[in-house]
């Protein structure tokens, strides 16, 4: 008589946790509040050899006055701001970012984590996510 395989109790099985979506999405950054509006990767449009979100931060600026959560009357250029982006063919996200965020590691873990990106990310900087004060700060 062949010995019987024993099978383990649903119990002693690990649970297999929910892989986490890189999202793709338009970011500001003000007065130290992180306003994210964003997108699965998986559903964000096509933008060269990246996935991007479809709206744009003015969209998304005008949004947020319309909610009374960023100051009104103001453009949304004077706000520090970024996109993340996850390229098509390696699936790794791009995090562009103003220098004035990058230089506080805590908004950048928060947007990591709102944006549920992976602890390394490819950091960037864009000539379109520039605020005042680093306009201020680069050479002519």
């Amino acid at each position: 008589m062949k010995p019987q395989k024993r099978r383990s109790s649903p119990r002693s099985r690990k649970k297999s946790q929910p892989s986490r979506v890189a999202h793709v999405g338009i970011i500001f950054v003000v007065d130290d509040r992180v306003l994210v509006e964003s997108t699965p990767a998986s559903e964000g449009e096509v933008y060269g050899d990246c996935f991007t979100h479809g709206n744009g931060h003015e969209q998304f600026w005008a949004r947020l006055q319309a909610d009374a959560l960023v100051p009104q009357g103001e453009d949304y250029i004077i706000a520090p701001r970024g996109r993340c982006v996850v390229n098509r063919v390696t699936l790794k996200p791009i995090l562009y970012l103003d220098k004035c965020i990058m230089k506080k590691p805590t908004l950048v873990r928060e947007i990591k984590r709102r944006l549920q990106l992976p602890a390394r990310v490819q950091l960037a900087t864009d000539p379109h996510y520039r605020c005042p004060v680093c306009l201020s700060r680069s050479p002519l």
